[in-house]
């Protein structure tokens, strides 16, 4: 096994977005009003906080301003308050960031709330649009920095907090919202109010609301967690159906992982430019999700995988965002192997794998952490979210089954409703396997490449020997895994070994009984590269 520093080095290395260490957020309130005249939007960010390190003279937000390549879209802020002493000396909004400069220092320790009262058009992060049917809907759509193109925000998901929708909207709409509906509040003919609060602290790529004419469904709560599904009412009962999979995948999670973070588990039918958003406690699919034919089970449990890990447990840095991809990937496959069997699961993993190899042909120069990407966007990928998913499960055979769950179990229980790097989740896995992990974790995430392997072997009657030989061929430094092998005899019966893989060029004996009729690589799917 060879020790390399890089984990420690990566760690360090941030994704650039400049973090205040000295303010948390505790609680936003935003104030929406929302028409069917004009797509422009009337808001009011209520922010709450405190100051932790050091003096603070000044506060930056992110917030969007209108710029001649938005054709007159983005957002004109209006006024700036402070509810305090101090107040506010001057405010500056331009570069889509808008810094509040104070009248005295807000001292370590001291809360605060801010007003921000702004108006105009999203330019992103709130889709106001069609739907399908023809009928006007408006989706937040925040994933990755775009909630900051209609909310005033720290639009990162380091600073986390709690959230409040207070949406006021033409009367025949439904609003679904983050947290727990509060308030539903009819103005007059027509216009109403309603009110969302998170029960516990969310990123803002998470923190959504969705205003369109719904049918809703309540399924049978699990655990006290209502199971939901929001659809558009020409589809209702096809929706209903393609959704209805999402108790059962709840249920599995549920089990597995530990207690839901939300009281709410709502599927929404919605205009998300993603197949599927896991904004926490409401996830969002693609309008054409909705067939009637029950073939979303997997996209399901992907985004119901995301409640724990990518919403409750966020990474705090943009390039561990395997931390959230990778483990939503992976956990499909751990419904799937539950649900359907393990052959269903080989199935999905040896689909990813070719996707692996493919964009490793395409980008043999990139990792699954990798601080070279600058463009977020560019972070979904096959590195994020397939091997990301095949790491977990070379972890899951390095260290056993039972030893992987109870990890995962020991590092969602003490990052829940936190925030997590790598290191972080590698501490736990160390710990309850009583392994060091960090040459596996240097190799699988923040090293480039896949092994390549030629294997020969041969079989000596005289000293009933196999004499099995490994060459790994790639570029890239060697790899370490183990290999397991199955033989088959002409006798019809089979065993299997295991082979520790640590050089490049390595060479084992095997004493067996007899020789061989076949080998068969990897036979249960645990190996990640090449066999020539």
């Amino acid at each position: 096994m060879f020790i390399s520093q890089k984990v420690t080095l990566a760690e360090s290395t941030t994704d650039n977005y400049p973090k205040n260490n000295s303010v948390d957020i505790t609680q936003y309130t935003f104030e929406l009003t929302l028409n069917d005249v004009n797509d422009s939007i009337y808001g009011v960010t209520t922010v709450e906080g405190i100051i932790k390190q050091q003096k603070v003279n000044t506060i930056t937000f992110d917030l969007s301003n209108v710029t001649e390549e938005r054709e007159g879209k983005g957002m004109i802020v209006d006024n700036v308050q402070i509810h305090s002493e101090h107040g506010i000396r001057s405010y500056n909004h331009e570069n889509d960031k808008l810094e509040v400069f104070f009248t005295n220092s807000l001292q370590p320790g001291e809360r605060f709330t801010l007003n921000i009262q702004y108006k105009g058009i999203p330019y992103d992060g709130l889709i106001i649009s069609e739907n399908k049917f023809g009928d006007r809907t408006f989706f937040g759509d925040n994933w990755p920095n775009r909630a900051h193109h209609w909310l005033a925000c720290i639009d990162h998901p380091y600073d986390k907090a709690q959230c409040s929708f207070i949406v006021k909207a033409p009367l025949h709409y439904e609003v679904i919202g983050s947290g727990t509906k509060t308030e539903e509040s009819f103005i007059d003919e027509k216009t109403k109010i309603t009110k969302w609060q998170s029960e516990t602290d969310l990123a803002t790529k998470v923190m959504v609301i969705g205003v369109a004419k719904f049918a809703i469904q309540y399924l049978e709560p699990v655990d006290g967690t209502s199971i939901e599904s929001w659809v558009f009412p020409q589809n209702k009962k096809e929706g209903f159906d393609d959704y209805e999979p999402a108790r059962r995948v709840f249920s599995y999670f549920n089990d597995k992982i530990g207690p839901f973070s939300y009281s709410k588990l709502a599927n929404v039918q919605s205009k998300t430019k993603y197949g599927g958003m896991e904004n926490a406690g409401n996830i969002f699919y693609y309008e054409n999700s909705v067939t009637g034919e029950n073939k979303v089970e997997q996209l399901i449990a992907h985004e119901v995988a995301h409640q724990w890990f990518g919403d409750a447990i966020t990474e705090a840095d943009w390039h561990h965002v395997w931390l959230s991809e990778g483990f939503a990937t992976y956990f499909t496959d751990l419904y799937i192997e539950n649900t359907y069997g393990r052959n269903s699961m080989n199935s999905l993993l040896n689909s990813q794998k070719a996707a692996i190899l493919n964009f490793y042909q395409e980008n043999p120069a990139s990792s699954i952490i990798d601080f070279n990407i600058t463009d977020l966007n560019k972070l979904l990928n096959t590195n994020s979210y397939q091997k990301g998913a095949w790491t977990l499960h070379m972890l899951r055979k390095q260290v056993g089954t039972d030893t992987f769950w109870k990890a995962i179990r020991a590092y969602y229980k003490a990052y829940k409703d936190k925030n997590a790097l790598t290191k972080d989740f590698q501490y736990y896995m160390e710990k309850f396997s009583g392994l060091e992990l960090e040459w596996f974790f240097e190799q699988w995430l923040y090293r480039p490449g896949l092994p390549q392997l030629e294997t020969s072997w041969k079989y000596s009657k005289k000293s009933q020997m196999l004499s099995f030989t490994i060459d790994q061929t790639q570029t890239e430094e060697a790899f370490s895994f183990p290999l397991e092998i199955e033989l088959s005899y002409k006798d019809g019966t089979k065993e299997r070994k295991t082979i520790e893989v640590t050089q490049r060029n390595q060479s084992i004996d095997i004493p067996l009984k007899d020789k061989p009729v076949t080998i068969v690589k990897d036979p249960d799917c645990w190996f990640l590269g090449y066999f020539n």
